[in-house]
C-alpha cells in the first residue's frame, strides 16, 4: 500500500504542463548573467540546445522524461542545475545524450 501512495503523492506534485521551452530560457538566461551580453548569450544557447533535446526527445519517445525534466526546472529556476539531476539523468538516458556545458 505504501508504494501506491507514494506514485499518487509524486503524481499530485508532478506539474500538470510543463512551460515552453523558450519561457524556461528566458527565465533561465537571467540566473548568474552578469551583463545583459551574457544573458542573452546564455539565452541563445539554451534556445538552440531546447530546439536539439525537443527533437530527440520526438525521435525517442521521450516526451514524458522531458516534461518532467521541464517541469523539474520550472520549480527549481535559477537552482536547476543541481535540483533537477535526477530528471536530467532520466531524460539524457532515455534520449541518449544531453549537450554539455
Amino acid at each position: 500500500m505504501k508504494p501506491l501512495l507514494a506514485l499518487f503523492v509524486v503524481t499530485l506534485v508532478a506539474c500538470k504542463s510543463p512551460p515552453s521551452i523558450d519561457d524556461l530560457c528566458e527565465r533561465v538566461a537571467t540566473c548568474g548573467a552578469s551583463t545583459p551580453v551574457e544573458e542573452e548569450g546564455v539565452l541563445n544557447e539554451c534556445l538552440s540546445e531546447g530546439d536539439f533535446i525537443a527533437e530527440r526527445a520526438f525521435e525517442s519517445d521521450c516526451e514524458g522524461e522531458l516534461d518532467d525534466y521541464l517541469c523539474c526546472i520550472d520549480e527549481a529556476e535559477c537552482d536547476w542545475w543541481f535540483d533537477c539531476e535526477e530528471e536530467r539523468d532520466e531524460f539524457s538516458y532515455c534520449i541518449g545524450e544531453l549537450p554539455l556545458d
